[in-house]
């Protein structure tokens, strides 16, 4: 969730979401995803990323938003969710994380249709697949497709290629080439510093805009060190209910889905001066790499399901239009977390665009120091937020989380030096090294 947000006036202050449009631009990305990665052969170490790149996002000082909350004002919907006793990595929820067909969170993405139905494989083929989908709809993407390069590896080293291409032609293996390709895009996005500015840059806090074609606000990005332990970093993302408690002019904030450990559906509303209140209705989906030590967030209207129902909007108040917001955080050693986020949500309110972009930059840079004093009340024992972190029923989540900083400091992890100096990474093919996904052991290479 959000403590600062940008508008496009002239085009969307006239009442109403702006919900289809964005859901028709992200349709439209998706769609060239899948043309992307159609014919694409890893094993050939083809690319396979996701568009261009050009998304818009919000600054958030929530990260990693997932499992239930233990302080909601709406009904509990949460899953049931078990441990897999036979595959210590496997989590098991008793529903569906994601909608039918490809099931992989990817709002309103065109689905490949596999050729080959899994059953028809051998019975150790089929294994691997059916547990790397599990895998991959609980939130484990990366160990999925740690799963899916070894079966494929093993079959080309037995000389069974005719098998290794009804496996990709399979709609498990496509929906996880899917989900990885729109993995790259988000860490694409994160690597492109092409129209970016720099507008301020102090305290280990960088803030940038860049001009979006046909946009009134620009677009911002920012990026730092937060200091804290990550686990009570990432509460203040995945305590939805608790949002109340810590952001400026929110009264209202509750869970609406728990999809799975990692994703959920969140619903707050934020009172903003002299103007109407403004709705937030979000679908969060987190997908961390386990073996890399980060995390990445994606959030983005919430797709529509037979089984949730989503609130309906408040008498008086405007939802806002949330475009694609995505975020990175990972563990840098010495209790320091880097994170970036990149921004552009249309809050409908009635302001000129160079106001807007102006608050955007001093709100932005305010949000960051904020967070920063969030994690820091979240360590104190009698908070709420200390209480969820040490909750059993949240070990799951928070266990894994605490996993990514225990492998950061075993890790060589590059421009270490400089991100603890400076908050940032000047150079994107440093970066780039950051994020671990070229070369022959990923599926779908960032190139």
């Amino acid at each position: 969730m959000s403590s600062w947000f940008g508008c496009r006036c002239e085009k969307s202050c006239r009442g109403g979401a702006r919900e289809d449009e964005i859901t028709a631009e992200r349709s439209e990305r998706y769609i060239k995803v899948e043309e992307q990665i159609g014919d694409t052969d890893p094993l050939k170490g083809e690319r396979a990323d996701a568009g261009s790149g050009q998304f818009n996002f919000e600054a958030s000082t929530t990260y990693n938003n997932s499992a239930d909350s233990q302080d909601t004002d709406g009904p509990d919907q949460s899953p049931a969710t078990t441990r897999d006793k036979s595959d210590p990595k496997l989590i098991v929820g008793k529903s569906s994380s994601r909608p039918s067909n490809s099931e992989n969170g990817s709002p309103q993405r065109k689905p490949s249709v596999g050729s080959v139905n899994s059953a028809d494989l051998p019975e150790d083929v089929r294994t691997v697949l059916e547990q790397a989908d599990s895998l991959r709809i609980d939130g484990f993407h990366f160990t999925a497709e740690s799963s899916i390069l070894e079966l494929i590896n093993r079959l080309m080293a037995e000389g069974k290629t005719s098998l290794v291409e009804k496996v990709r032609n399979t709609q498990i293996y496509l929906d996880l080439i899917a989900s990885l390709g729109e993995v790259n895009g988000m860490l694409q996005a994160l690597l492109d510093d092409e129209g970016w500015s720099l507008q301020k840059e102090a305290d280990r806090i960088w803030v940038w805009t860049k001009p979006e074609p046909g946009k009134d606000v620009m677009t911002v990005r920012i990026a730092g060190i937060v200091e804290g332990p990550f686990d009570y970093f990432c509460s203040i993302g995945k305590e939805v209910g608790l949002i109340k408690t810590w952001m400026p002019g929110v009264n209202t904030s509750y869970l609406v889905k728990q999809l799975n450990t990692f994703d959920h559906i969140g619903y707050y509303v934020w009172k903003f001066p002299f103007v109407s209140a403004r709705e937030f209705l979000v679908e969060e989906h987190s997908i961390i790499n386990d073996a890399e030590g980060y995390c990445l967030v994606q959030r983005h209207p919430p797709i529509p399901r037979d089984d949730v129902q989503l609130p309906t909007s408040l008498k008086g108040s405007v939802r806002a239009g949330i475009s694609n917001w995505y975020s990175f955080s990972a563990p840098c050693g010495q209790r320091s977390i880097f994170a970036i986020t990149v921004m552009n949500v249309d809050l409908k309110i009635p302001l000129p665009g160079w106001l807007v972009n102006r608050l955007s930059i001093n709100m932005g840079y305010q949000s960051f120091k904020e967070l920063r004093n969030n994690v820091k009340k979240a360590m104190d024992p009698k908070s709420q937020l200390h209480k969820s972190v040490k909750d059993p029923t949240n070990s799951d989540y928070y266990d894994r989380l605490r996993g990514l900083e225990n492998i950061r400091e075993k890790k060589d992890i590059p421009c270490r030096e400089e991100i603890l100096k400076t908050g940032w990474v000047k150079d994107p093919a440093d970066r780039r090294r950051i994020f671990s996904r070229s070369g022959v052991n990923v599926l779908v290479p960032l190139d």
